[in-house]
């Protein structure tokens, strides 16, 4: 029954369309209702993902690219299974890290940060099939109703959930109709903070600077992303000092860091195997340190007794900080081997390259966000992330279909397109003869 719903159109587009009224409707209702939606989203998606992963595993392991990509995300799976495992079995308190807290019940909230990922899974699956998202009418509507909802709600976890969706959509005009105004849009969702001008910066450069960024990474794609990321690196350790002198000026950015510094030095006791799931992000110490009632939590909404943090605020550390050295660098990896699948697609598609790039572009506008900012473990951030990989797997898997010479409903709507174009460009000569 399920199967023969799953290769209706119809339905295709209601799930697809569902995912995106559920991302406007987050920020506004009640978050124990955003909650259970969240869940359901991720619990809805990782059973498409069952039901069509042979065919999902065909389309990527169709290149080489797209078969590491498959791999690294089960091998991540696979580890992220064993420390859910041993978070049981109380993995602090092998390694006695002192004050480091550790309670069960907290096992599957940190844990959601694993499922999550089986939603790009389905949800990029059904992008594909459908297309709806891609229609001038569908991004307009929707765009509409997140500028609607984001001003009657203006909390700011509200327009954190609604800023991946405007920058996404309005990203896209911009590529559609080539009036790159729309782009005007993508600094002004949350601009006094410095995480969103930097993936801001990161998405404008990557639309506008398209040709070059194309040609660098013609060949050896991944050697060059990951020679891009070394650079980066190295160029925040040689202006270290700077860098520090500002953050300490910044009580915002100030408490991050000391943050960061307490995970590392915990992570390092384990012998960088990971402290599991379950335990406190910081120990107890750090409290006296990072001062800010509103960064903790427990069970008797108190500041005393168990305090936990709600997060590190890095969430690439974070997977380092739960499941060692192994869990992140796989994690690091995926994200990297994603760039090398799509820039490989990218470079192989003979049509709707600007869907591709886009996609490309609003992906790493939330990996810099995910990077300084509690991606994962939030939902407000978590689906602006989840949407935006789903995207870019929804036009890899677009084309894949057109080069195995079958056609995806997004490849149709291009064609509609080109050929409204063609015969508009017809009536225009014809009528000046």
């Amino acid at each position: 029954m399920l199967n023969r719903l799953l290769n209706r159109p119809w339905f295709n587009k209601l799930v697809e369309a569902q995912f995106f009224l559920a991302w406007i409707a987050c920020s506004g209702l009640p978050k124990n209702l955003v909650k259970y939606i969240f869940v359901g989203e991720i619990a809805l998606f990782f059973l498409l993902f069952v039901l069509h992963r042979k065919t999902i595993y065909k389309y990527m392991a169709l290149s080489r690219p797209g078969n590491t990509v498959f791999w690294t995300y089960m091998a991540f799976f696979a580890v992220a299974a064993i420390y859910l495992w041993l978070s049981y079995k109380d993995l602090p308190y092998f390694w006695r890290i002192p004050l480091l807290l550790y309670d069960p019940e907290y096992i599957y909230r940190q844990f959601m940060i694993i499922p999550e990922l089986m939603v790009p899974l389905g949800l990029g699956f059904i992008l594909a099939r459908t297309g709806t998202i891609y229609k001038a009418n569908s991004l307009f509507l929707f765009l509409v109703l997140a500028l609607v909802v984001g001003l009657y709600y203006s909390g700011l976890a509200n327009r954190i959930m609604l800023s991946g969706l405007v920058v996404a959509l309005s990203s896209l005009l911009a590529l559609k109709t080539r009036n790159y105004l729309y782009l005007l849009l993508v600094p002004l969702v949350i601009s006094n903070h410095s995480a969103y001008n930097i993936a801001s910066l990161a998405l404008l450069g990557l639309i506008l600077l398209r040709r070059p960024m194309k040609a660098y990474l013609a060949r050896h794609t991944t050697w060059r992303v990951l020679f891009l990321i070394l650079l980066a690196v190295t160029l925040i350790y040689y202006y270290s000092d700077e860098i520090y002198e500002k953050i300490t000026t910044d009580e915002n950015s100030l408490w991050r860091l000391r943050v960061w510094e307490n995970e590392i030095n915990s992570l390092s006791d384990t012998y960088y195997t990971g402290v599991g799931f379950g335990t406190s992000y910081v120990t107890y110490d750090i409290y006296t340190i990072v001062n800010n009632p509103n960064m903790y939590y427990d069970k008797d909404r108190t500041l005393y007794g168990r305090l936990f943090m709600v997060a590190n605020h890095n969430s690439f550390l974070n997977m380092f900080y739960r499941m060692g050295y192994l869990g992140g660098i796989l994690f690091t990896m995926l994200n990297v081997f994603i760039c090398t699948y799509t820039l490989h697609c990218y470079r192989k598609a003979k049509q709707f390259r600007d869907y591709i790039w886009w996609a490309f572009a609003n992906y790493i506008y939330q990996v810099v966000i995910i990077f300084l900012n509690p991606g994962l473990e939030m939902m407000q951030f978590a689906i602006n992330y989840m949407g935006a990989l789903s995207m870019l797997l929804g036009v890899n898997y677009s084309h894949v279909l057109v080069m195995k010479g079958k056609r995806s409903y997004l490849h149709r709507l291009y064609v509609k397109a080109k050929w409204r174009k063609l015969q508009l460009k017809t009536f225009i000569g014809t009528s000046l003869r």
